[in-house]
């Protein structure tokens, strides 16, 4: 077999023979072994080559091509990608570049391997081979030169003019760029143009202002995935959402996109080839949906997002998912929609969180849940576009619409249409024109809505999304006629609407016209109405929407005849909920919201309720305390489950009997365990202000109630911060001899934050049993005799009663504190594991060596106490019982010295301030948010709320508050300060 490639002859018959080896020619056999060995046909240049000669040093080296036993792959991302030559600066020896090839249905492509890229320069191994002959000969030239020359050798080859075009793009010369390619296209000797040379083609057209959709198509339509190697050319998105143009009928573009979808993608593993295949997927996706057809675009999405997540990239393309998401939740299916999104918050980009949060805001007006204040700031400030924020605001007010806040709802309404039109969103425009007609219906301006529901309809878009919205403006056109009287026609009306959204796949649409009809009908047709009544409910239980099922319960006349119902929904809930608030894998902090925000939108449902269901209610509590009594009460058995639920939706509830319920299962009831904690988080946060007058009288007359229950009472109205309550917490102190009682009413007094009562509290440091709960109040309203009684105590060893004096004086004291917990350190007792955590929390670099002295003590309790505080004043981790822990340290200690400055306050190995503290309120652990806050307040004298235990979006705001907080007066308490009451200590 001959090689055609004059340069080679020439240079080994021009040059000495020690300028270039040639090896003998390659057995046929190594030929197929090294082909099976790399999974790759070698192209016919290179199979020719090892044919003549396994292998060849040119130009001393400077070009060397590898002999069957040295081609590889160029890494196991990248298997059929094969290196096969190396080619160096002439004179300069170790610099080099990687050449390899890869497979094409065109034949192959040569290039260098770069950062894990394959740069396509030829398109065959004889054009490879004169044009770097060439410019190895040339010896020297610039980067141009060598350009000039490569272009000169490889005149015909198509891959490289090709790379002269990118080359001229980059240089800002479209014009230049089209005319190569042109050329490349319509000479009668090129082969069939490949997907890479439409595609540049197309980029070039694109640059130059002329329609690229007809080259962009064929490089689509030549386009098969995985691309063949690793930087190929790509199709990008906005060239798949342009080429429709190129189609002559939108059925032709749909069937080629089915075609690529079903026929040229066996994998995917680069980010190109995802955006490619996503906006491929969105595309038809949104083709389907313009056919009104939510079925096909559900089915095509899914199966798009599984195929994503077990190819080779293993995980979603956000868009594709977000998209689903959303159809999700326009299908009723709001838990599926959730669940998506919480890969999304889990692992999703952060420019995408905002659109996750918008979709919650979504769901939860749509299913009347809480929070929804929250959800929408949340949004906004995670980052929105414009069309995204519009849609915030129309979706307030369709939220103060639901709720009959007509002049908020005409407050947000203003500006909104301008906004919508200077956007160009029709569909948005239209949704403000149906929320204008709303406020004009409610208000009685039937003229007015009219219009305005006829400007909205007038300005409805093609597809899916108008279709849908104009159906719910046509229900409110048939409620504007029944306000005339026109009852027959209304009715009719929307009972065709209810048809048409069961033919969308809207099942809680149709639920909602067919209560609408059921609403119009007012008992004139019973047999027919309790059918549509029981369809409705069918659709509402399918997607657990409690509202709905109220709805349809007050429909019937009988507000709680669904109470099992929301009884069994409340229990999963709270089983849910628990799981989340303890971090159970593989839930975390975050996965309570949606159970939380479920549960209040059943508490809604049950407030609305007659008094029969506080009786029914009552029983369910009182049956499950009968059960639990019988056997172990813990937090995940199922009656304690149920017991939370029910307390929990009873707490909705505004009467004096569900009031009364509640305090006598407090009083009475439940002592202890799960079920009491969770009556207590009800009564915490319960809006009853009847529950508040059962906690005063309790504390009022201690002596008619166990002290266990004071005790509560006393805790729950400082939870509550319940100023009405002062009064009688001071009286509790002198009337009760009970400790524990006395306890939770210093405490309650503390958290309550009133200063006027800080001598009334003093005396209590006396009292071994209330010194600590005393210390804490008094810190908490800015008092530091706390502290210094703290520090006596441990320097006088007298620690009887003290839980944690040392703690105390640390996290609340100053650096005039470090000498006396350095001494009470060096010691095996108590009180030397006592001042080890205080000089853990005091943060002072000084006590380290102490510290690190501890390590190595006999006394296992000094060990792992010195072990924690070095943990967390310095942030380094290390295991105290493997052997040389002590040394460790030192060592450590002896590099990590400088970075610690004396007389600075350090925590987890920064410089500590109130941002730290902040950061812990997100804690998963509930001790280690509740530390962090109580601190907070101490150190900060501030008495922003904090609602330790409650629910997830509600610390969220808190914690906002404390940022905004932070940011606007975090200059006054400097970093690495000792501060108490916000004034710095030192």
């Amino acid at each position: 077999m001959q090689l055609d490639v004059p340069a080679l002859e020439r240079v080994v018959a021009q040059y000495r023979h020690d300028v270039n080896e040639l090896a003998p020619p390659a057995p046929t056999a190594a030929l197929r072994t090294v082909e099976k060995r790399l999974d790759v046909s070698l192209p016919v240049g290179l199979h020719g080559f090892l044919t003549l000669h396994n292998g060849a040093g040119l130009f001393r080296g400077a070009i060397r091509v590898r002999g069957t036993s040295q081609l590889a792959s160029a890494s196991e991302e990248c298997p059929h990608v094969i290196l096969f030559a190396e080619v160096g600066l002439h004179g300069r020896a170790g610099v080099a570049v990687q050449w390899a090839f890869a497979a094409t249905d065109e034949g192959a492509v040569f290039g260098r391997w770069e950062d894990g890229e394959l740069q396509p320069v030829y398109g065959s191994f004889a054009a490879w081979l004169a044009a770097e002959i060439a410019v190895v000969e040339a010896d020297g030239v610039g980067a141009l030169e060598q350009a000039r020359i490569r272009g000169e050798a490889a005149r015909t080859d198509a891959v490289h003019t090709v790379s002269r075009a990118q080359r001229l793009l980059r240089d800002h010369d479209p014009a230049g760029a089209v005319r190569l390619l042109r050329s490349c296209v319509e000479g009668e000797s090129s082969k069939r143009p490949d997907a890479t040379l439409w595609q540049v083609l197309g980029d070039a057209l694109d640059a130059t202002g002329t329609d690229p959709a007809g080259a962009w198509r064929r490089a689509f339509e030549r386009c098969a995935l995985p691309l063949p190697w690793p930087g190929a050319p790509c199709p990008h998105p906005e060239a798949v959402r342009r080429i429709v143009s190129a189609y002559s009928s939108l059925e032709r573009w749909e069937a080629a996109l089915h075609a690529f979808l079903g026929e040229r993608v066996s994998d995917v593993r680069t980010t190109a080839e995802v955006e490619l295949v996503g906006a491929v997927v969105r595309a038809l996706a949104q083709a389907h949906l313009d056919r009104a057809d939510a079925a096909a675009a559900h089915a095509l999405l899914t199966r798009i997002d599984a195929d994503l997540r077990a190819s080779s990239w293993g995980r979603p393309h956000w868009g594709v998912l977000l998209d689903l998401a959303h159809l999700k939740v326009r299908l009723g299916r709001h838990d599926e929609a959730e669940d998506l999104t919480r890969d999304l918050r889990r692992e999703g980009p952060a420019s995408l969180q905002g659109a996750r949060l918008l979709l919650l805001l979504e769901i939860a007006v749509a299913r009347q849940e809480p929070w929804v204040v929250e959800l929408g700031r949340q949004a906004e400030a995670a980052g929105l576009d414009d069309h995204q924020r519009l849609r915030v605001s129309l979706l307030k007010v369709e939220r103060a619409i639901r709720h009959y806040e007509l002049e908020r709802a005409d407050a947000l309404l203003t500006g909104l249409v301008q906004r919508a039109e200077a956007l160009d969103d029709p569909l948005r425009t239209a949704t403000a024109w149906m929320w204008r007609g709303d406020v004009a219906r409610f208000t009685s301006k039937v003229q007015e809505a009219a219009a305005c529901y006829d400007t909205a309809l007038n300005l409805l878009p093609d597809g899916f999304s108008g279709r849908e919205l104009g159906l719910r403006i046509t229900l409110r056109r048939a409620d504007l006629a029944r306000m005339a009287g026109e009852v027959q026609e209304a009715v009719s009306t929307v009972m065709g609407v209810a048809r048409a959204f069961a033919q969308l796949g809207c099942p809680l649409r149709e639920a909602w016209a067919l209560v609408r009809v059921v609403a119009m009908t007012a008992g004139r047709h019973p047999e027919r109405a309790e059918a549509l009544c029981q369809v409705a409910r069918e659709r509402f239980e399918a997607a657990q929407l409690a509202s709905g099922i109220a709805a349809v319960d007050a429909l019937c006349d009988s507000p709680g005849a669904s109470l099992a119902w929301h009884l069994d929904q409340a229990t999963e809930l709270v089983r849910a909920r628990h799981d989340a608030q303890r971090c159970r894998p593989p839930f975390e902090r975050a996965d309570a919201d949606r159970p939380e925000r479920r549960l209040g939108s059943h508490r809604l449902a049950i407030a609305a309720c007659g008094p029969e269901v506080v009786e029914a209610l009552a029983n369910e509590m009182n049956e499950c305390v009968r059960l639990a009594r019988a056997g172990r009460e813990r937090a995940g058995d199922p009656v304690v489950l149920r017991y939370v639920a029910a307390v929990d939706l009873l707490s909705a509830h505004r009467s004096e009997r569900a009031a009364e319920v509640l305090i006598a299962h407090h009083h009475d009831q439940v002592s202890d365990g799960a079920m009491l904690r969770g009556l207590q988080a009800a009564i915490a946060r319960c809006s009853n202000e009847a529950v508040v007058e059962g906690l005063l009288l309790c504390i009022e007359e201690p002596q008619n109630h166990p002290s266990s229950t004071v005790a509560s009472a006393a805790e729950l109205l400082g939870v509550r911060r319940e100023r009405a309550a002062l009064g009688l917490l001071l009286d509790l102190l002198e009337r009760t001899r009970s400790a524990s009682a006395r306890k939770a009413a210093i405490l309650a007094l503390g958290c309550i934050g009133h200063r006027a009562v800080v001598d009334a509290l003093v005396p209590s440091l006396g009292d071994p049993h209330l010194a600590e709960a005393a210390a804490m109040a008094l810190l908490m309203l800015g008092d530091r005799r706390g502290v210094d009684f703290h520090a006596q105590a441990l320097f006088d060893d007298q620690m009887v009663s003290l839980a944690a004096p040392g703690e105390i004086v640390g996290r609340y004291g100053g650096p005039e504190n470090l000498l006396l917990l350095m001494q009470a350190a060096r010691g095996q007792d108590e009180r030397a594991v006592e001042a080890l955590r205080g000089l853990g929390v005091l943060g002072d670099a000084r006590g380290i060596p102490v510290l690190m002295d501890a390590v190595g003590a006999r006394q296992r309790a000094v060990v792992e106490a010195a072990a924690e505080a070095l943990q967390l004043l310095t942030g380094r981790v290390d295991d105290p019982s493997a052997p040389g822990a002590r040394g460790r340290w030192g060592t450590w200690w002896e590099l990590a010295r400088p970075s610690f400055r004396p007389g600075v306050r350090y925590r987890h190995g920064a410089e500590f301030d109130c941002g730290t503290l902040i950061e812990g309120l997100g804690h998963r652990d509930p001790a280690v948010r509740r530390a962090s806050y109580e601190e907070l307040v101490i150190i900060s004298g501030q008495a922003l709320p904090f609602d330790l235990e409650g629910p997830w979006r509600i610390q969220e705001a808190h914690i906002h508050a404390w940022r905004e907080w932070w940011r606007t007066y975090g200059a006054e308490l400097p970093a690495g300060r000792w501060t108490l009451d916000g004034i710095l200590v030192h």
